[in-house]
């Protein structure tokens, strides 16, 4: 009888489990008829030559986001409840752009909860980190992949190990002498052949000098695929798998209006609509992203190449493991890095 009740108990667990994961799942992809999250791309342009981004197979033409467009698809998301982030980085380096300090402050002065920057750090002087802070940028990530000049500099093609260590530093004291919480700082490894022995370096160099108490963190993440451009992780198009999410979230907006399903397809493949003709609204209720998110819902990928040949589908745990155990790729997904940092400790830091 125990037995029994054991084995019936352990069936409405995993039926109730089951039913529980597909309530949400099917909660995820319901209709959205505005997205959470907004992707503006200031420009394409990039002062270096990572090796893991496919700079050199990028068709697009190189250009800036007019400052008018922005300011207008500023406007229309500050009427939106449901956003909740803008990020204002692409497929390059946002310091590049002349105007990225004035798009931060008109987001910020529009009411936007949360403005987000990616960069490599090479032009984060003092001043600009100061623009910037005063600005009112809210998070900002730094790309960060090599913890000596070596490893660095091989990775970051272009770029000066030196000049963008002191960057960094930088910011962090800026924003000290500022006595300002924003932006929140992370600072990314991304490991690869050239820096998987350093993972332990980077944590060393900066968890002392981050505060966690404002936000910041460190994070660890994964090469991911780039849609015509790199293959860094196999593909399994026979699993069961589940979207990404992205259709129903997130709208990826390229500097000339062109609006991409997502910031995988760096080269603008497939073109969703263009906001330049039609409003954010407008684009993203329209029948080309209904289709892709139709597609999405019903797991039928192969109607969307540049979906099916993804690597951010989601796909049964198990079978995640076979193919990463087969193929070595021990790198774990984004993550954050377990600090221990004190106020004393990033003082010393800082002033070293």
């Amino acid at each position: 009888m125990r037995l029994y009740l054991s084995t019936l108990a352990k069936k409405i667990g995993v039926s109730c489990s089951y039913r529980l994961k597909k309530a949400r799942h099917n909660a995820f992809l319901a209709e959205a008829t505005l997205p959470r999250v907004v992707h503006i791309e200031n420009t394409n342009a990039c002062n270096a030559r990572c090796v893991m981004c496919p700079r050199e197979k990028m068709k697009r033409p190189v250009g800036y986001m007019d400052l008018a467009l922005f300011k207008r698809l500023i406007d229309e998301c500050s009427q939106w409840d449901s956003l909740e982030e803008v990020h204002l980085h692409g497929f390059g380096e946002p310091l590049i752009d002349p105007y990225l300090t004035e798009r931060v402050r008109y987001a910020k002065e529009k009411g936007i909860r949360d403005t987000y920057v990616v960069t490599n750090a090479s032009l984060l002087t003092s001043e600009v980190s100061e623009r910037l802070i005063c600005a009112g940028l809210d998070r900002i990530k730094v790309s960060f992949y090599g913890a000596t000049k070596e490893a660095y500099e091989v990775i970051h093609r272009g770029l000066t190990f030196e000049v963008v260590k002191d960057n960094v530093r930088d910011l962090f004291d800026v924003r000290r002498r500022l006595d300002r919480s924003n932006p929140r700082i992370c600072l990314q490894f991304l490991p690869q052949s050239a820096n998987s022995h350093e993972e332990g370096i980077f944590k060393d160099t900066w968890q002392d000098i981050i505060d966690l108490s404002r936000g910041d963190r460190l994070s660890q993440a994964q090469l991911h695929n780039y849609a015509t451009g790199r293959v860094y992780n196999p593909v399994n198009k026979k699993a069961r798998r589940t979207s990404c999410g992205l259709p129903f979230e997130t709208m990826h907006i390229l500097w000339n209006g062109d609006v991409a399903p997502c910031c995988y397809d760096y080269n603008g493949c497939l073109v969703l609509g263009n906001v330049v003709a039609a409003g954010l609204r407008e684009v993203w209720n329209n029948k080309a992203f209904q289709h892709l998110r139709k597609v999405h819902r019903n797991r039928t990928f192969s109607r969307v190449p540049l979906c099916d040949g993804c690597d951010q589908l989601k796909v049964p745990r198990s079978i995640e493991k076979r193919l990463l155990s087969y193929f070595a790729l021990t790198i774990p997904p984004e993550r954050d890095v377990a600090v221990a940092g004190g106020a004393e400790k990033r003082e010393a830091a800082l002033k070293s």
